[in-house]
């Protein structure tokens, strides 16, 4: 029998597939102070790999191909403003590479992009995607074990700032960003789970739910648990619409199913709600709450009200690519306190708040065109769940796609993104495009790629 080559399409899948795992992965004590330094440097390294075999598969065909879509043009849009948002920096240098921490300059956001173009240049198939979210899925499943082992003082508990008994931080250095990756793959898991058929299989995904759901109560983090809850309801409500008629033909089961819940909920309240109320992010909703009644402004706040000020002074392309650390004493407010009153020491590294980050670093346009383009992921993911000629199996697909998707975008409402939880975000934005246009795309996909050819020292297209 004769043996398959591996052909430059299969090695830049495989190098997307690698970077699913070793980004959330990978970490060093010794990188506390910078800790997304080994991330970024792997990402660079396999990002500079696919360059080198796209490249010699460009030189191979003597011609570049790339996937005709509706996000192109965004995509085009936000790396011109990101340019530009940086040449017109008030801190260059810092704009190009990105302030110490996170790194998020010019380099980084336009790798991010690029990656977005590979998968969906390279993705041809749902075969493609569904190997993406189950990579992707059982990453962060062993992961979130990792975490729990954590959290009990067992591995991975040396060299740290503070103590990952009291909120667990798994391998990216932050509760907040450890928990919205989990919360993020908890809705791919939830896809996987309804797809699969096999019986094994939709065991293990039910019992993996378990640990992704402890170790993200144990980060603490009220971003990632509420942008769950909202993502999971909003799945719900989408899949009651699309599996409505089976539903209905099964409501005395539903009915007695949630009866029992109901039943074993009243038997059970008291020790539920004692371990509810024992939980650290009970205990720390309840400490800003006590904080706000005592006639104190929560820091988030103090520092979303500087950053309007600074939108009013630079609205069209802002300060320059994470600058917000090195223009902020400018705009800092008299009301920011924190317990202690230890906040003349702390200068934020954004805002707290995605979007008024993006208006703060790249100004109004820079926004605009940024949820231009989740807009427009969203609105392609929509048509797949509208297709009426798609398989329930399909849309079940798209919905988790959107609601992982929307975990992100929720949780960045109280805090901000880093590379590793960039990374799977952009990742999920081009395998969804995917999608789209391998299951409801009306154009077939032998049409969907633009071709630039290469002959005779002119370029074709």
């Amino acid at each position: 029998m004769k043996k398959k080559s591996i052909s430059t399409h299969d090695l830049i899948r495989w190098l997307i597939y690698s970077l699913v795992i070793m980004v959330p992965v990978i970490y060093h004590t010794g990188f506390n102070a910078a800790f997304t330094t080994p991330k970024l440097t792997l990402l660079r390294i396999v990002s500079l790999l696919i360059v080198l075999v796209w490249g010699v598969q460009i030189l191979a065909q003597k011609r570049f191909s790339y996937r005709s879509s509706p996000l192109n043009k965004w995509i085009i849009g936000y790396g011109v403003v990101l340019s530009l948002a940086t040449l017109f920096s008030t801190y260059f240098w810092v704009s190009f590479f990105g302030d110490q921490g996170r790194f998020l300059g010019l380099m980084t956001m336009l790798n991010l992009l690029f990656l977005l173009v590979v998968v969906m240049t390279f993705f041809q198939s749902k075969h493609d995607i569904h190997r993406f979210i189950r990579i992707s899925v059982w990453t962060a499943v062993a992961l979130s074990i990792y975490g729990l082992l954590q959290f009990k003082g067992l591995v991975g508990a040396e060299n740290w700032d503070y103590d990952p008994t009291l909120r667990v931080f798994g391998t990216f250095g932050h509760s907040n960003h450890f928990g919205a990756y989990l919360a993020f793959h908890v809705m791919l898991l939830a896809g996987m789970f309804l797809n699969t058929r096999r019986s094994w299989y939709k065991a293990a995904c039910g019992l993996a739910v378990v640990p992704m759901f402890a170790a993200i109560l144990a980060t603490a983090s009220r971003g990632a648990f509420f942008s769950l809850v909202g993502a999971a309801l909003i799945f719900s409500a989408a899949l009651l619409y699309h599996r409505r008629h089976w539903m209905y033909q099964r409501r005395k089961k539903i009915g007695a199913g949630i009866v029992a819940l109901l039943i074993f909920v009243a038997i059970f309240n008291k020790p539920l709600i004692d371990r509810f109320n024992n939980l650290n992010l009970t205990k720390r909703t309840v400490s800003t709450i006590e904080f706000m009644m005592d006639g104190n402004i929560p820091d988030r706040v103090s520092w979303w009200f500087s950053s309007l000020a600074m939108v009013r002074d630079k609205p069209v392309f802002g300060f320059g690519l994470s600058t917000f650390r090195d223009n902020y004493n400018l705009y800092r407010r008299t009301d920011y306190r924190v317990p202690f009153d230890v906040q003349d020491t702390v200068t934020p590294e954004s805002a707290h708040m995605e979007y008024f980050n993006i208006a703060t670093t790249q100004g109004l346009v820079g926004l605009i065109i940024y949820l231009g383009l989740i807009i427009c992921w969203a609105r392609l993911l929509f048509r797949v769940m509208r297709d009426k000629e798609g398989s329930i199996k399909k849309k079940i697909t798209a919905v988790s796609l959107f609601a992982a998707g929307l975990v992100y975008f929720l949780q960045v409402l109280m805090s901000f993104g880093v590379v590793g939880t960039l990374v799977p975000l952009y990742l999920l934005l081009g395998a969804s495009v995917t999608y789209y246009h391998v299951t409801s795309d009306p154009v077939p996909q032998s049409k969907q790629f633009k071709n630039i050819k290469f002959g005779g020292g002119t370029a074709l297209i």
